[in-house]
């Protein structure tokens, strides 16, 4: 069954407008299956359409456009059993497992499998290889997280549900396309694009890097999540089954049943994932090469003098995807973008202008699999875009080259996995994207993040301003982009004056006292002096 997709929901990123309906049993063995509570508790709370789900629409909008075997899982007293499905099977198979084996816990695992049997162990000719293992997986379809707040103390499902709300309100997490109540806790599911997710190669660093990110942002919060959900292969609840944990005195049942709520039509990717959560790729292996000497850098530029490329052997990743190669050379595009559109600001770049050289250096680095000749390359066309805007003072090139040599260690340690792990997640400059911002300190200048390419918060705040000035630019408002960027250059010219009238009633004022009564920063006052 297919999701019926509506128009961009401007209400929050990477966000559809629910409009799935599914047929559901009031009953399931005496077990009331529909939650009108649940589902009023999250439509109050983030202000969106929630639509409870069966199993089978469950499956389809997780698996429906995988290969492989689905594993559901099933766990008594005694152990856990996994059983393999096609997507044909489910439909004929998985209502006759559920109904003879009903009262039992009941899930279905992230990813689907290649093979459903392994045979026999070589040291054990009776004992069967484990299947429900990374090494076996086919796609891996969803990112979830488990948040076990019941064993918070003050902590229930209305409080979880509000903290939640807020968490995709402002933007730190991306609405779920489906939350389920277990019984006891939460779990949230997004589903994503199937992705090969090959142990330690660069999707399965991704997706474990997202997850671990979504655990510290929930920690933060007290939901208590479960770190069981850091491997691929693990599993989570089905939607119609029981959960046997919990206690119920109602007369019919000791259990109650997983209920799952569609909230979220946006189809998802590992890409849009790891760009909300500002996670950057790392190479899918090392191959070991010696780069030949570089080219002088002479060769490349005649414009500024430059001691030649010094010979450099490295450990070299072989960048193999889009997101690999693009997302970095993104990065360095960024850093030309955002000094073009400073400047046009007139933003103090003093004590920016080496941490961005360094920061391009790095990209270019990582882009090229490790060649400085690029990366050189690169810095030079920083060098001369600083000098065309003249903004180059205080600083000389050579300076400039010498001091971003550093970006080459930091290449070196995340190539080689030689970074201090106790004090970073990632090796390298792989900031993340609000720790960039405050960098640049624009975390709320959405009209430079919006000029970027990626680097820009995915808040609320932002959509609402990206629209704006989308309509702008089209001239579907009043005004246009030309008639914004004319108030910007106006507005200097007012401060020039404002400036011009305070050193003519006081030729003695001082720079401070200029920055303090206009509220301008020093620089800028500096840099509107040196004009007038």
């Amino acid at each position: 069954m297919a999701i019926k997709q509506t128009a961009l929901s401007s209400k929050y990123p990477f966000f559809r407008e629910s409009t799935f309906n599914s047929n559901l049993e009031e009953y399931i063995k005496n077990s009331r299956n529909i939650s009108v509570f649940d589902k009023q508790l999250i439509e109050k709370n983030l202000d969106i359409a929630a639509n409870q789900v069966n199993m089978f629409d469950f499956l389809d909008i997780v698996f429906g456009k995988s290969q492989g075997y689905i594993c559901i899982a099933q766990k008594n007293s005694k152990a856990m059993r996994n059983i393999y499905y096609t997507k044909k099977q489910l439909a004929e198979k998985l209502p006759y497992l559920l109904d003879k084996s009903f009262g039992q816990d009941t899930y279905v695992a992230y990813s689907t499998f290649f093979n459903k049997f392994l045979g026999y162990s070589a040291e054990d000719s009776k004992k069967k290889n484990p299947v429900r293992i990374q090494d076996n997986i086919q796609y891996t379809c969803m990112f979830a997280q488990d948040l076990d707040y019941y064993k918070i103390e003050g902590m229930n499902d209305q409080k979880a549900i509000e903290l939640i709300a807020e968490m995709v309100e402002s933007g730190e997490i991306i609405c779920p396309t489906f939350i389920v109540f277990t019984g006891r806790g939460i779990q949230l599911i997004w589903a994503v694009k199937p992705f090969k997710n090959i142990v330690n190669y660069s999707n399965d660093r991704i997706w474990r890097a997202v997850q671990h990110k979504m655990i510290s942002i929930f920690d933060n919060v007290k939901l208590n999540p479960d770190t069981v959900v850091k491997v691929p292969n693990a599993v989570t609840r089905l939607a119609e089954t029981p959960n046997s944990k919990t206690k119920r005195t109602d007369g019919f049942t000791q259990f109650s049943l997983v209920k799952a709520f569609h909230v979220n039509a946006m189809e998802l990717t590992l890409d849009d994932m790891a760009m909300f959560y500002g996670i950057l790729p790392t190479p899918n292996k090392k191959v070991k090469s010696s780069l030949k000497q570089q080219k002088s850098f002479r060769e490349i530029s005649e414009n500024h003098s430059q001691p030649e490329a010094p010979t450099y052997h490295s450990n070299v990743a072989t960048l193999r995807n889009w997101n690999e190669f693009t997302l970095n050379r993104q990065r360095e595009e960024d850093v030309f973008i955002f000094v073009t559109e400073a400047t046009k600001q007139d933003m103090d770049l003093v004590g920016k202008r080496t941490w961005l050289a360094t920061f391009l250096v790095f990209h270019a680095l990582v882009s090229s699999g490790g060649s400085i000749q690029y990366s050189d390359l690169r810095l030079n066309q920083f060098w001369e875009l600083l000098v065309k805007l003249n903004i180059d003072h205080d600083n000389s090139y050579q300076e400039m080259y010498e001091r971003t040599r550093k970006a080459i260690d930091y290449y070196n340690d995340w190539i080689n996995d030689t970074w201090d792990k106790e004090k970073y997640v990632q090796g390298g400059l792989f900031y993340k994207t609000a720790t960039i911002l405050k960098h640049l300190e624009i975390e709320k200048n959405y009209y430079i993040q919006w000029r970027m390419k990626t680097i820009k918060i995915k808040s609320k705040a932002y959509e609402a301003a990206r629209k704006r000035f989308e309509r702008l630019a089209k001239g579907q408002v009043k005004g246009s982009m030309t008639d914004y960027n004319e108030k910007r250059s106006t507005d200097k010219q007012e401060k020039i004056e404002q400036i011009k009238q305070l050193v003519q009633e006081n030729p003695n004022i001082k720079q401070k006292e200029i920055s303090e009564k206009l509220g301008l920063a020093k620089g800028t006052v500096s840099k509107y002096i040196k004009e007038i």
